[in-house]
């Protein structure tokens, strides 16, 4: 397990919530940074950008793929811990669990969306650590986000912060140590990469998905999210 279940932490300063937002929004687009990516470049079986596209009017990717390993569908038997909690958990419920814990600061703060997401974000404890790597130190953007969509959650998202290579090398170790060698890997020629481990469910709602992203605009960011939101 990777939490740290003790004693409530103290309160964040009121000056660190402008921090916490502009963070919250660098994670987000941190992940749809990938979507966006593989929606452009086929990742998700359409035909991507071609060089031919200049011939007919469209404008080339100026990011490509450079690598792929597995499948994005593949599964794996594995049972993934990120954090104590469960999707399908109201807020009130992730509010309280925090609470208890050292590794983040006790205040979070909170946003939604007309669309029905809703986002709580937490900044951390100098104690925090998550599978062997500590996230870097205020005010590099590090924190630990809830996204819930219709009040249940469903996405977990760890910001290291600006991380040295050698703690991302050791990150990614960790991980396949841990889960084994990840379901699909995808590398692209900006020095973006994303690795990701998927569970294995006869339901594939019930299936969920772990990734480490990294990209040198964005950072590390782990997110674990369900498939089934």
């Amino acid at each position: 397990m990777d939490n740290i279940n003790n004693t409530q932490a103290p309160e964040p300063k009121e000056n660190n919530k402008k921090i916490i937002i502009i963070a919250s929004i660098a994670i987000a687009v941190l992940v749809a940074l990938f979507v966006i990516l593989g929606l452009s470049l086929g990742w998700f079986g359409g035909k991507g950008a071609s060089k031919d596209d200049s011939k007919k009017g469209q404008i080339p990717a100026t990011i490509n793929i450079e690598e792929t390993k597995g499948s994005e569908a593949k599964t794996k038997k594995i049972d993934i811990s990120v954090r104590d909690v469960k999707f399908g958990d109201k807020i009130k419920k992730v509010k309280k669990f925090e609470k208890t814990q050292e590794d983040t600061l006790a205040s979070p703060s909170q946003a939604s969306t007309k669309d029905g997401y809703t986002y709580l974000t937490y900044t951390f404890s100098p104690k925090a650590k998550f599978f062997g790597v500590k996230p870097t130190k205020a005010p590099s953007g590090a924190l630990l986000q809830y996204v819930f969509k219709d009040k249940k959650l469903f996405d977990i998202r760890i910001q290291f912060g600006d991380l040295k290579k050698s703690e991302i090398d050791k990150l990614s170790k960790n991980l396949r140590d841990k889960y084994g060698k990840p379901t699909f890997t995808i590398k692209y020629s900006n020095d973006s990469w994303r690795d990701t481990w998927r569970t294995a469910a006869k339901n594939p709602d019930k299936q969920t998905i772990l990734a480490l992203n990294y990209s040198p605009q964005g950072g590390t960011v782990i997110s674990y999210e369900s498939v089934g939101r």
